[in-house]
């Protein structure tokens, strides 16, 4: 059995499993675009800075620290994504997450916003829709349909997200060059 198949086998008999210990950027764009069959929905939040005030390196780690711990007794593994979008931010990526968990995590923790896809099926379509998700009043604001991850968006300075390797600075420690980015790029509704 190829490791391909094993990991495969891991992530479809394991939900809970950390998927931050068995992933990296290229199993995370197949799941972005589709290319992951066991994930059909995708949720990316995030604790920090509550209602876009700017809190405290420490305060963001203890937020960050609860949703961690919310996600795993929910039962769902999760990714760490890094990101700048005008400030440093901590993330994570939830496979098969359901649209309503995804608001009221994002709620709870007072975001302004929340990402939220579902995968397109149907002639002619194939990945994700994603939602921005405002929190409070439940309005989408924008809608994306693909994920980019070229060499334009690997120049970015600001509005990215990027996946740290195994071993690499996650945001908290301030992000690595060599982290891989992607953008969904959203149109307004």
């Amino acid at each position: 059995m190829k490791l391909t198949d094993l990991l495969e086998n891991l992530f479809r008999d394991a939900p809970e499993t950390e998927l931050d210990e068995m992933s990296g950027f290229s199993r995370l764009r197949r799941m972005l675009t589709g290319g992951v069959d066991t994930v059909n929905r995708i949720g990316l939040l995030t604790a920090n800075n509550p209602m876009i005030q700017k809190f405290s390196k420490r305060e963001n780690e203890v937020l960050n620290k609860r949703l961690e711990q919310d996600l795993r007794q929910m039962g769902y593994g999760y990714i760490p994504v890094n990101g700048k979008y005008g400030n440093l931010e901590y993330s994570f990526l939830v496979p098969n997450i359901t649209r309503e968990e995804t608001l009221f995590l994002g709620k709870k923790y007072q975001q302004h916003s929340v990402i939220w896809g579902q995968r397109e099926e149907g002639e002619g379509l194939d990945g994700f829709r994603f939602e921005m998700i405002e929190c409070d009043g439940e309005r989408v604001t924008m809608i994306g349909h693909n994920v980019l991850t070229g060499v334009e968006v690997q120049s970015s300075d600001d509005y990215f997200s990027s996946v740290p390797k195994l071993g690499q600075q996650t945001v908290e420690k301030g992000l690595n060059p060599k982290e891989r980015k992607f953008v969904i790029p959203f149109n307004d509704i």
